[in-house]
């Protein structure tokens, strides 16, 4: 995935993609992910996705809409910063 962020866990490697690439706060934004499993995982068939201000102890307030697309694709809807500061995401 051309110009995508980059996590891993021990048993996963996720490249996510912003839509907006750089989302204002209070307005809605979508992402593109893209789950690899490392030798010995399962592939992923569901993908639970937040976003956390690891400053104020929360998450956000909207739960995103997450639909698979096949292949380890994903496509997330209806995500939202409501307020500025330091975000992280969760997969």
């Amino acid at each position: 995935m051309k110009d995508a962020r980059r996590a891993e866990s021990a048993a996963y490697a996720v490249a996510y993609r912003l839509s907006p690439e750089k989302p204002g706060v209070s307005r809605h934004f979508g992402m593109e992910v893209v789950v690899c499993a490392k030798a010995g995982a399962p592939a992923a068939e569901g993908l639970k996705l937040d976003a956390r201000m690891p400053a104020h102890g929360h998450g956000m307030n909207y739960a995103a809409k997450v639909r698979a697309l096949g292949g380890g694709r994903f496509q997330a809807e209806g995500l939202m910063f409501h307020m500025p500061g330091r975000w992280e995401f969760v997969f």
